[in-house]
């Protein structure tokens, strides 16, 4: 979106990869605005991926082996999952899948320039996705010899690769060197990734911690890039550091690095612990969790093909099969080998994990015609080599692997989607799902970590709040304080309750620590422009309400707040234009409908002011007296109209 607003060159260094958000923003410029329409496209390059692994496993096998391939790649739970989400795992996906292509497809012994210049270009463009990738490079060596009596030939295929390579890659460094001033090749994430993945308190997946809060350090500046999660946020207002991009992410290597040198055996211990986590049957959610899927719609794939679990017990299999079939075979194998490194390096989550399954499918494709040639020949050396490496595959697949046990995982899961229906603006149904989460955490005791606990007991006093049970809900918020006492929700919410009760000390108290915690300020200003509003002091409410959002665009209230206040004032196209930036920005979708209703109508368009009414749920209107407000007033516009 902010693509789209502010043109393709921006102002901010990319803190995630420059991949996906442009070929989104290419996507809703040409096609269509619709997250539909985005995970239809989305199906369709799945849909090519699968064809294009199926025909590079025909090629490097036989047609069978391709065909049963296919099936098992088009049916893999997680394909179908990420092709369902707004995530770049999708992409990725159909981009290396194309790559393996090129490569099975390419006569390399014979290829002289266009093999290896395609090969670098579709490097580099994983790359501006996921900069490890660009450790493909190395493996691509492999293809592009005879070295020995063919020195020049092979040289010229070398600069082919890394003219592709660059053609792909220069273009964004040196839009990063126009913005910063500073040379960026890709990200600059790196420092913050090894930090979650390796400094104090790493468990080997992703991990939520004050540190991590999101919110744009930068109240001036679009939030393109990720800014808004570089941690930054976090230095400022607790660190008391204000550091540029390069240098923050320098900030949060310096701190693992020390951590990793400090304890070398932790450390040694944790890299092997997310190295059999990548290659373990089990899945590390970090966006999107597959499980709270299955629970609401459904399997998204066929479950009972086995998964990554199978994929990996076949390409281990495989593997001596496929270092037998020269410089392809190799390449897969040191390409599974260097994902998997790179990975590691960081941390393992079910999306990280889904880069290493492309070429694992190619690999187990070896082992299904390995297995199947062992049959007819009853060739037991043959046998033997296929046993140890599907031995091997069992062995990691379903090693214990850390993770959260029974109960605390149905705890999140049941947080996790009460916390969905109360963005959703649904409070009658979050409140159910919470309570179970509730149960569940006091079932896992000690197990829950503490920033889980204050986020569940935040959200379930939120949801009581917000159907009647106000009282109920200070004493959540408490809670949630006491697990958590940085956490800046929780804190300005259980400041606003205090003020209500009459405690306004306590209620001033509160407010004066907001400033001083990772994203109090934008709250901070937050209330100013509440209390501007009560008392009558529009323009001031709207200025601060407009310096709160820079800060933190997920204040969603203050949207509304916003919106309202520039319809009041009689200025329907700033007010559109905001509502467009806060559906940008996550505002739920009942509370959007409400408000595009009462523009409608202000604007004469009866037709789509009733049909954006029809999609605001009645068990909100009743239980949100902001939304009832909004309604009510729409429907005053429309029967005078």
């Amino acid at each position: 979106g902010h693509i789209l607003r502010h043109g393709i060159v921006g102002r901010n260094l990319w803190f995630f990869g420059p991949l996906y958000p442009y070929v989104l923003a290419g996507l809703r410029m040409l096609a269509s605005d619709s997250i539909p329409t985005i995970l239809a496209t989305q199906a369709v390059w799945g849909a090519a991926a699968v064809v294009l692994l199926a025909d590079a496993a025909r090629r490097l096998t036989r047609p069978l082996v391709g065909l049963l391939g296919g099936v098992a790649v088009a049916a893999y739970p997680m394909a179908v999952f990420f092709d369902d989400l707004v995530l770049m795992e999708s992409l990725l996906f159909f981009a290396q899948a194309l790559l393996l292509w090129w490569v099975a497809r390419t006569d390399w012994p014979r290829t002289r320039i266009a093999g290896p210049l395609v090969l670098g270009a579709l490097v580099g463009v994983l790359a501006e996705g996921r900069a490890t990738a660009a450790l493909l490079l190395l493996p691509a060596l492999l293809l592009l010899g005879p070295w020995r009596g063919a020195l020049r030939a092979a040289s010229l295929r070398v600069l082919a690769l890394a003219l592709g390579f660059g053609a792909i890659v220069m273009p964004v460094a040196a839009r990063n060197v126009a913005v910063s001033g500073r040379l960026v090749p890709f990200t600059y994430n790196f420092g913050f990734n090894l930090w979650v993945g390796n400094g104090p308190g790493a468990t080997g997946s992703w991990r939520n911690a004050p540190e991590a809060h999101f919110g744009n350090v930068d109240a001036g500046s679009p939030s393109e890039g990720g800014v808004d999660a570089d941690g930054r946020e976090y230095l400022r207002t607790v660190q008391h550091v204000s550091l540029d991009p390069v240098a923050s992410s320098r900030w949060w290597s310096a701190i693992a690095w020390r951590e990793m040198g400090s304890h070398p055996v932790r450390a040694l211990g944790l890299q092997v612990r997310k190295l059999g986590m990548l290659w373990n049957r089990r899945e590390y959610p970090q966006i999107e969790n597959v499980d709270e899927y299955r629970e609401i719609a459904g399997p998204p794939g066929a479950t009972f093909l086995g998964g990554f679990a199978a994929l990996a017990v076949l390409a281990l299999a495989g593997a001596r099969r496929a270092w037998t079939r020269g410089a392809t075979g190799r390449f897969l194998l040191a390409g599974a080998l260097l994902v998997t490194l790179g990975t590691a390096a960081f941390f393992v989550t079910d999306r990280y994990r889904h880069q290493v399954v492309p070429f694992v499918a190619l690999l187990a494709a070896f082992g299904v015609e390995g297995i199947g040639e062992a049959i007819a020949s009853r060739s037991r050396a043959s046998i033997a080599w296929l046993g140890a490496g599907a031995a091997a595959g069992l062995a990691l697949a379903f090693a214990p692997a850390p993770g959260l046990g029974a109960a605390a995982y149905r705890e999140a899961v049941a947080a996790d989607i009460g916390m969905r229906w109360l963005q959703r603006g649904r409070a009658d149904l979050a409140v159910g799902f919470l309570e179970r989460a509730v149960r569940y955490a006091e079932a896992a005791g000690a197990e829950m970590p503490a920033d889980a606990r204050a986020t569940l007991d935040y959200n379930y006093g939120a949801a009581l709040e917000q159907t009647g049970r106000a009282a109920d809900a200070v004493g959540w918020y408490e809670r949630a304080l006491r697990a958590s006492p940085a956490y800046a929700d929780a804190m300005r919410a259980l400041a606003l309750a205090y003020d209500r009760e009459g405690r306004t000390a306590q209620a001033d108290s509160l407010e004066q620590r907001l400033a001083l915690v990772p994203g109090g300020a934008a709250s901070v200003l937050a209330g100013e422009g509440w209390d501007a509003t009560r008392a009558g002091r529009f323009a001031d409410a709207e200025r601060a309400f407009h310096r709160a959002l820079r800060m933190d665009a997920h204040l969603y209230n203050e949207w509304g707040a916003l919106v309202r206040l520039q319809i009041q004032a009689g200025r329907l196209d700033a007010a559109e234009s905001t509502l467009v930036r806060a559906r940008d920005a996550g505002l739920p979708r009942p509370a959007s409908r409400a408000h595009e209703a009462l523009i409608a109508a202000l604007r004469g368009r009866r037709l789509d002011a009733e049909a954006a009414l029809a999609d605001v749920p009645q068990a909100l209107i009743a239980s949100d007296p902001t939304i009832a407000d909004v309604v009510r007033l729409t429907r005053q516009v429309l029967s005078r109209k």
